[in-house]
């Protein structure tokens, strides 16, 4: 039993899931009461998604990571590819910025890829 145990936690595939959190919650984060405020004000100002703004708060810098809050604003993400840019705590804030703004927008409705039908219903003018 042990070794199958073993067996199944060594070939087992770990994801990780990105909690979205409420941006305004996120600010937190900042130390100095002007920062905090600032990212109050951006956080009820901008049109951001949970689970971008949420991957931006795995940047150290408080700079960057209120830029990164700008740079996401309005667009969408797929929040299991997110999952994938914060993962590894290791990660520099570069790459982790590079890996978000390599998913903005980048999400397609499922019925732009085949083998989807279309939508529209076309009739056979042979049949009578």
């Amino acid at each position: 039993m042990l070794m199958i145990s073993l067996f199944l936690l060594l070939n087992s595939q770990t994801s990780f899931a990105l909690e979205a959190m409420n941006p305004v919650s996120l600010c937190s984060r900042m130390i100095h009461e002007t920062g905090k405020k600032e990212c109050d004000i951006q956080a009820s100002k901008l049109k951001l998604d949970w689970y971008a703004a949420t991957a931006c708060n795995a940047l150290n810098d408080d700079k960057v990571f209120l830029s990164c809050w700008k740079s996401i604003s309005g667009a969408e993400f797929n929040p299991e590819a997110l999952g994938r840019c914060v993962e590894n705590p290791d990660d520099s804030d570069d790459a982790i910025l590079d890996c978000i703004m390599s998913l903005k927008n980048n999400r397609s409705p499922a019925s732009f890829k085949k083998p989807y039908q279309n939508l529209m219903i076309q009739k056979d003018k042979a049949i009578k």
